[in-house]
């Protein structure tokens, strides 16, 4: 991804190491780590059936309750990718991945 990120910045292609030698030309600032998977009772949960019935759930109380768009977030503690249940590289901040606020 982020390969393709500095191509589009760029308007060229860039070379598949062109994110490592980024990485450690700027190794006081960031840091590369593996990200774990998606866990597997999480894994285990994804199924259509439960996503319908979680959404019906949540129509039901949208309508119960009178919540409007405007008042609705999404978030996810994980951020897992939908489809990636591997593991992956992900680059953070040094100074924030040090003093443990980001993993």
């Amino acid at each position: 991804m982020i390969q393709n990120f500095a191509a589009s910045i760029a308007k060229t292609s860039v070379s598949m190491w062109w994110v490592d030698q980024f990485v450690k030309r700027n190794s006081s600032q960031i840091i590369l780590h593996w990200t774990t998977g998606i866990d597997s009772n999480r894994h285990n949960a994804d199924s259509e059936e439960k996503y319908s019935l979680y959404f019906s759930l949540l129509q039901e109380k949208i309508k119960k309750y009178s919540i409007e768009p405007r008042h609705t977030y999404n978030m996810d503690e994980k951020g897992f990718l939908l489809g990636i249940t591997t593991r992956s590289k992900r680059i953070f901040s040094r100074q924030l991945f040090e003093s443990k606020e980001v993993r």
